[in-house]
């Protein structure tokens, strides 16, 4: 059987590690696709697969031959604006990025559904707060970010083309998972670059919000070995990708801050203007499912990934 894995959103931090990890253990073609092949993360993935298309948006749904041939396609939707924080300052970027396109995508595979199975990742802020013992598959959804709600948005649309279009969709929840190709407008990489920066006394201070948040931290790398398992699934099904543990993010700061020798009272600063109105206190998944299911379960904690960033030159 010939088997396409379309990454969408290839240069992004998940596309990334997924294309490294198909690579790594398939003999399955792979095409990466992206919003702009000459961006600086476009560079960075041709750097690391040279052997890899990756093509352009626009002239994956404008060439119909790039799927033929294949008796399996799989597909793995990640691009659109992913930054919660982000979502805030431009809703109408974040909403367009992932609506407009997943609607183009999709009409794009139309011809070739019959052999098209669609791994769509939702997050864990789509239960807007969970309990400490962690939210479920059949928790309910309750956003409280523009990043969030555009998440279910598209989880119900697809679900629309899946029970009326007889499309192959399956989703993965995944809950808050780092490596070091996430960009700066995420919490912990911000954290570690500027911990970094005060060390090299580039800057005062590391600038926070509410540091008294608590999430579900895990490892991308090890998220990226669900996503394969969850797109084999049958249609329909949902599963929790989380380490089923929590961890404050000051204790996240606590580890950086002794990782290079710099203490709060003199490096870190609370700015209130960093704080949200409607900030979520906690989020936890339970992995339960996926474990139980297929096989699925963290293999390395949020204290190994800050290590990764900070041994990172």
């Amino acid at each position: 059987m010939t088997k396409l894995h379309i990454i969408d959103g290839a240069t992004g931090q998940d596309g990334v590690l997924l294309t490294r990890y198909l690579q790594e253990t398939t003999d399955d073609s792979i095409v990466g696709l992206t919003r702009d092949v000459t961006g600086d993360n476009a560079l960075r993935f041709k750097s690391c697969f040279d052997d890899i298309d990756l093509i352009d948006n626009r002239k994956f749904i404008a060439d119909d031959q790039i799927c033929s041939g294949f008796s399996e396609i799989f597909v793995y939707q990640f691009s659109g604006q992913s930054s919660v924080g982000l979502s805030f300052k431009d809703p109408q970027r974040t909403l367009s990025s992932h609506i407009s396109w997943l609607a183009d995508l999709f009409e794009a595979l139309a011809p070739y559904k019959e052999v098209v199975k669609v791994f769509y990742p939702l997050s864990g802020d789509c239960f807007g707060g969970t309990v400490l013992s962690g939210a479920t598959e059949i928790t309910p959804f309750n956003p409280k970010s523009p990043y969030a709600e555009v998440k279910v948005m598209a989880y119900e649309y697809c679900e629309y083309l899946r029970r009326n279009s007889n499309f192959d969709v399956s989703y993965g929840i995944l809950f808050n998972h780092e490596s070091i190709f996430r960009k700066e407008t995420f919490a912990l990489r911000k954290i570690v670059n500027q911990a970094r920066e005060v060390v090299d006394g580039t800057r005062p201070n590391i600038e926070l919000g509410n540091v008294d948040i608590v999430r579900d931290w895990g490892a991308a790398d090890d998220f990226v070995r669900a996503m394969p398992l969850i797109a084999a699934a049958p249609s329909g099904e949902l599963y929790i990708v989380a380490t089923g543990t929590s961890a404050s993010l000051s204790s996240l700061v606590d580890y950086v801050l002794g990782r290079l020798g710099l203490t709060w009272r003199e490096h870190v600063v609370i700015d209130p203007k960093l704080f949200r109105d409607s900030e979520v206190g906690v989020s936890v998944g339970d992995p339960t499912k996926i474990e139980k299911n297929l096989g699925w379960k963290a293999s390395k904690s949020i204290f190994d990934v800050i290590d990764e960033m900070l041994d990172e030159r």
